[in-house]
C-alpha cells in the first residue's frame, strides 16, 4: 500500500479548516452576529483558502505587525508561517511558525507543530519529523490529531521502527471518526516492511511481463526476484503490483531503487 503524500493530505486539512472559518464568519456577518476574526485576518483566510499564498503571506504579516489583539496575532503569525511553507520560503515558514508554536492556544500551536514536521519529512529528517507531529498530536483533537499521530507513525517506518510506529498508529485510530481515515489507519498497521513497487496493472499479463522484465535487473544483485501481488485499488477494482525486496528501513530501498536503475518513485510500505 503507497504512503500517502504527508504534506498534502494533512494540509489539505488545514486548508478546510481555514475555508470553514471564513465560511462560519461569513454567517455571522450576514445574520448579524459578532465575528470572531477581524476583517483582515479573514482576508488571510480567504487569500489561503483559494491558493493566493503570496497574498496570505502579505497580509498576515500585516495583521501581526498592525492589531493589538494578541490572539489574533498568533494566530497571523501561524498563517504566515503555513503561507511561507507553500511558497517555499522555508526560512520564513520556519521563523513564524516556530513562533506560533509557543502559542497557549492548543490549535495554533498545535498545527504550528504539525506543519513543522511536514517540513522536517520533505527534508528527509524523520527523527525532528516524529518530534514535531507527536507534540501537535498531543495538541490537537479529533481528526487532526488522529492526521498528526498517523504521520508520526508513517516517519518511524521511514526509520523501520516498525513496533513504535504501530503505537502510534493505534493513537491515531483511537482518535480518527472520518471513515476513510480510520480505513487509511488500519491498512497502514499491516505494514512491516518496505518493497519498491514497478507497477501497478490491471491485466494480470501486463503484471507478469513487468515481472520478468524486473527480475532481468536483479540478477546478480542480493535482490529477492519481483512478485506479483493481488490488491483492490479505492475504486475497489482488482489492479496487480509487481514488487521486489522487503527492506527494513526506507534507506535500504532507496539504495536498492538507485542499484537498480529504477526511476525515482517512492518505495512503499507494505506487510512482510
Amino acid at each position: 500500500m503507497m504512503i500517502p503524500q504527508a504534506p498534502r493530505a494533512y494540509e489539505a486539512a488545514l486548508r478546510h479548516r481555514s475555508a470553514a472559518v471564513v465560511l462560519l464568519t461569513a454567517v455571522l456577518i450576514v445574520t448579524g452576529g459578532c465575528a470572531t476574526h477581524s476583517n483582515a485576518l479573514d482576508e488571510v483566510y480567504r487569500q489561503y483558502g483559494t491558493g493566493r499564498f503570496h497574498l496570505a503571506y502579505r497580509y498576515a504579516k500585516q495583521v501581526i505587525y498592525n492589531t493589538n489583539n494578541a490572539s489574533e496575532r498568533e494566530e497571523a503569525t501561524l498563517m504566515a508561517g503555513m503561507a511561507a511553507y507553500k511558497l517555499k520560503n522555508m526560512v520564513a515558514a520556519r521563523r513564524y511558525l516556530e513562533k506560533a508554536g509557543h502559542s497557549e492556544q492548543p490549535d495554533i500551536s498545535g498545527d504550528a507543530h504539525a506543519t513543522i514536521g511536514l517540513m522536517h519529512i520533505e527534508a528527509g529528517r524523520y527523527n525532528s519529523a516524529h518530534q514535531s507531529l507527536v507534540k501537535a498530536g498531543r495538541l490537537l483533537n479529533g481528526n487532526d490529531r488522529a492526521r498528526a499521530f498517523f504521520f508520526a507513525g508513517v516517519t518511524l517506518q521511514k526509520l523501520g521502527r516498525w513496533s513504535e510506529a504501530r503505537r502510534d498508529l493505534t493513537s491515531a485510530e483511537a482518535a480518527a471518526t472520518e471513515r476513510t481515515l480510520r480505513r487509511r489507519i488500519a491498512r497502514e498497521k499491516e505494514n512491516t516492511a518496505w518493497a519498491l513497487q514497478t507497477g501497478a496493472f490491471a491485466s494480470r499479463q501486463r503484471a507478469k511481463h513487468e515481472q520478468a522484465k524486473i527480475t532481468q535487473r536483479v540478477i546478480g544483485l542480493e535482490l529477492s526476484p519481483a512478485v506479483v501481488i493481488l490488491a483492490v485499488n479505492d475504486k475497489g477494482q482488482t489492479i496487480y503490483l509487481v514488487q521486489i525486496g522487503r527492506f527494513n528501513t526506507y534507506a535500504l530501498a532507496v539504495a536498492a531503487r538507485g542499484q537498480l536503475g529504477l526511476p525515482k518513485s517512492d518505495p512503499v510500505a507494505v506487510p512482510k
